[in-house]
């Protein structure tokens, strides 16, 4: 049984799991799970504690999207 999304934050990240620096583990590969989000890289947040380590791997997927994308 999965646990309940109550208890934690789940955030999909839009790059390549093999993209990202990950020091603390907090990364998930999901590229075949058949999960929804948009990107190959999940986070689940237990603990308000791990918030700056999480929005360290948002700013890369941030970052990396943002050197991808164009402007009009």
């Amino acid at each position: 049984m999965s646990q309940s999304q109550k208890s934690k934050l789940r955030i999909s990240l839009n790059m390549h799991f093999d993209e990202i620096y990950d020091p603390k583990n907090l990364c998930i590969d999901i590229k075949d799970k058949g999960k929804w989000g948009n990107g190959d890289v999940e986070i689940h947040l237990n603990s308000v504690d791990q918030l700056d380590d999480a929005m360290l791997l948002i700013k890369q997927s941030y970052d990396k999207n943002s050197e991808n994308s164009f402007s009009f």
